[in-house]
C-alpha cells in the first residue's frame, strides 16, 4: 500500500496540468480540460510540439485510487447514520448540502468517536463560532419582536 502511494505521489508530481485547446490564445474560452475533437486537430492526433492529454497512462495505481494521501478511504456523510457507519482507517468529509445545526452534530459526534473530518480544519473552534452566532441571531430576532411590540403599543396608545 505504501508502495503505491508514493508511486500515486511521484506521477501526480511529474503530471502536466492538461488544458484546453487554444484556451491561451483566446479569453472566452475556459482553461479546464475538454477533448479536442476536431478533423484536422494537431492536438487530437498527438502531433509533435502539441500540448499533453489525458490518457491511462496518468492513472494512479488501483489500489489507491480514491483513497487519501494517508491511504484512507474518504466517505461523503450526509446525516448521522452515515456518520454511524463509519469504520476504522476512514476520513470523513461532510457534504455542503448540509446546515450549519446538523453539522455541528455531526462534528460532535465525530470528535467523539475520533474520526478526522478533513474539510474542517478545526471542529472545536468552529462549533464555537458556530453556537455564538447562533446566539446572535436569537438575540437580534428576540429585539426585532419586542421592538415591534412597542411599536403596536405606541400605535394603539396614539389611536386611543
Amino acid at each position: 500500500m505504501k508502495e503505491a502511494l508514493a508511486i500515486r505521489k511521484a506521477l501526480k508530481a511529474r503530471k502536466p496540468h492538461f488544458h484546453r485547446q487554444k484556451s491561451s490564445q483566446y479569453n472566452k474560452l475556459a482553461v479546464k480540460w475538454r477533448r479536442p475533437k476536431g478533423l484536422q486537430s494537431k492536438m487530437r492526433l498527438s502531433r509533435k510540439g502539441s500540448p499533453p492529454t489525458p490518457s491511462q497512462g496518468w492513472r494512479s495505481p488501483r489500489k489507491v485510487r480514491g483513497l487519501s494521501s494517508t491511504g484512507a478511504v474518504i466517505k461523503m456523510v450526509h446525516s448521522l447514520t452515515d456518520l454511524s457507519g463509519v469504520g476504522e482507517n476512514t476520513q470523513v468529509v461532510i457534504a455542503a448540502t448540509v446546515g450549519v445545526k446538523k453539522k455541528i452534530l455531526l462534528l460532535q459526534k465525530a470528535e467523539k468517536e475520533g474520526i478526522t473530518v478533513l474539510n474542517v480544519k478545526d471542529a472545536v473552534s468552529f462549533i464555537k463560532k458556530a453556537e455564538e452566532e447562533f446566539e446572535k441571531s436569537k438575540q437580534a430576532k428576540k429585539k426585532k419582536a419586542d421592538d415591534k411590540k412597542a411599536k403596536q403599543k405606541d400605535l394603539e396608545k396614539k389611536s386611543e
